[in-house]
């Protein structure tokens, strides 16, 4: 007889290719539930992928795959769509995810013996409006807290009309949250900043764990670098089609760079990501020494070039695990004090922190003309992502948690 607890994992899409740092998370918390407990996985579909998908699907040990529509998944917020999130109090980041079908599916498979329903972002929070199924603990991974990153958005807008508009998502987005948390029996956080924010909008009996973003210590390693003659290359790592990466990527495109290439002139800046927006595959036209990839099937032979990688995000929330594959990898960190937000580290000895474009520009500078000092932080950076990151402790200690909670909550 079969004495595993099941657990229905409810994610936004599939949770594969790891193409996203929001993918990575969502994966290795998939792949940790299923070492230890029977899970059933409900998704929307993404066709492009959907034959690797479904073989990972059975790779991991997954029960029922049910992969549903939802035509909404990939596009853009419209005026249309923030009008009606406006009528319907909601985040616009929310109501791309509200599914009459995802719902009745949910509905359906929780009359089976389920003892979690996990919900693997905030943009599915919606759904604990509409459940309550007596003797059911809910759980949710909080990749970010969303109204942080809203509240950053509105405080960098210029635009008086978008930032009007971006406070009014903001303030949904706090009350939206503000129920999740107080209705949600387990969250998992990437921070302990993260943590603190949630316990004070979390409701008594909801129990907020520290479960840190992680990184594949044998999949990202430093390896020997073979290339034809001298090159100083500043690498960005990340999804181009997201608002703080598009941001960070143009100012430090239009701020440092230049900086930087009047003391080295042979420097180039690769960016390095899925989904460029307009502005910025512009940036190859505009800039010498720019080159923008667009999607790439493995990053590592990039981040492998790299002399510095840089993170010079303005706005944002979580963690990057563009810094924790550097570190992997052994490459030093120029970033932000936003953009390392989250990660455990001493400034100058894993990475080095700057946030004025001329000051992104003078460090790098250091790194590029400074082979000890570079190699220095490469390898103390490396020494940390395998002391603190790997995805192996990570989970481990996850999973101790979860079934911990699971079992007091389930005894009251």
């Amino acid at each position: 007889m079969n004495s595993k607890k099941k657990i229905l994992f409810v994610a936004c899409r599939p949770p594969y290719p790891l193409d996203t740092g929001a993918k990575i998370r969502s994966y290795h918390i998939l792949a940790g539930l299923c070492s230890k407990y029977e899970v059933d996985v409900v998704v929307f579909r993404e066709e492009v992928h959907d034959k690797e998908w479904q073989r990972t699907a059975v790779q991991l040990g997954i029960g029922k795959l049910i992969q549903l529509e939802n035509p909404l998944i990939n596009t853009s917020a419209t005026g249309a769509m923030f009008l009606k999130a406006v009528l319907k109090q909601l985040p616009v980041t929310v109501l791309k995810y509200q599914s009459i079908q995802l719902l009745d599916t949910i509905r359906e498979l929780i009359e089976e013996d389920y003892s979690l329903l996990h919900l693997e972002h905030m943009h599915l929070a919606w759904l604990l409006h509409h459940i309550n199924t007596p003797g059911l603990l809910y759980s949710l991974d909080a990749h970010n807290v969303e109204t942080q990153i809203a509240e950053r958005m509105c405080d960098m807008e210029p635009s008086l009309i978008r930032k009007a508009a971006l406070a009014l998502h903001a303030r949904n987005m706090q009350k939206f949250e503000t129920h999740a948390f107080k209705n949600t029996h387990f969250i998992m956080t990437v921070s302990n900043e993260d943590q603190s924010l949630i316990n004070l909008k979390a409701g008594s009996t909801t129990s907020v764990s520290l479960v840190e973003n992680g990184v594949d210590v044998d999949y990202f390693r430093p390896e020997e670098i073979c290339l034809t003659g001298e090159r100083l290359n500043l690498v960005f790592v990340g999804s181009m089609d997201w608002l703080p990466n598009i941001d960070g990527v143009k100012w430090f495109a239009e701020e440092s760079f230049p900086l930087i290439k009047e003391k080295y002139p042979e420097c180039t800046f690769t960016v390095v990501g899925r989904n460029p927006h307009e502005s910025i595959a512009e940036l190859a036209q505009r800039f010498a020494g720019i080159h923008i990839t667009g999607t790439v099937d493995d990053v590592r032979p990039y981040v492998n070039k790299a002399s510095v990688v840089v993170v010079p995000l303005r706005y944002g929330g979580g963690t990057r695990l563009k810094i924790l594959e550097a570190f992997a990898m052994g490459k030093p960190v120029v970033s932000t004090t936003l953009g390392c937000e989250g990660i455990e580290y001493t400034n100058n000895e894993h990475l080095i922190r700057a946030d004025t474009a001329e000051e992104i520009a003078v460090k790098c500078g250091e790194l590029l003309s400074n082979h000890n000092l570079s190699n220095q932080i490469g390898n103390k950076a490396r020494e940390l992502a395998l002391e603190s990151y790997s995805w192996d402790s990570i989970i481990g200690t996850m999973l101790n948690s979860l079934e911990m909670h699971l079992d007091y909550l389930q005894k009251r």
